[in-house]
């Protein structure tokens, strides 16, 4: 299965306009919980990072930029088709 007919079927674009709103909010609401997931995840071993090490990976600007970046690229991918 090529990716345009996984995206056509994931997002069900040969469906009416509702059916594909209805899709595209559930995908993103999954994506939106992933993302927060691996926030706090993140969170916690910056913070088990700097009481075990005293140091830290990222700065909290370093790791919200490395979030929206990801975000952007997501979104142009999708986008760009």
């Amino acid at each position: 299965m090529k990716v345009s007919e996984l995206v056509g079927t994931l997002f069900q674009l040969d469906k009416d306009w509702t059916s594909r709103i209805v899709m595209a909010m559930l995908i993103m609401g999954v994506l939106w919980g992933l993302l927060g997931m691996v926030d706090s995840l993140m969170i916690r071993v910056q913070e088990t990072g700097w009481g075990v090490t005293g140091s830290m990976p990222f700065t909290p600007q370093e790791y919200y930029a490395g979030i929206t970046l990801t975000l952007r690229e997501l979104y142009s991918a999708l986008h760009s088709r």
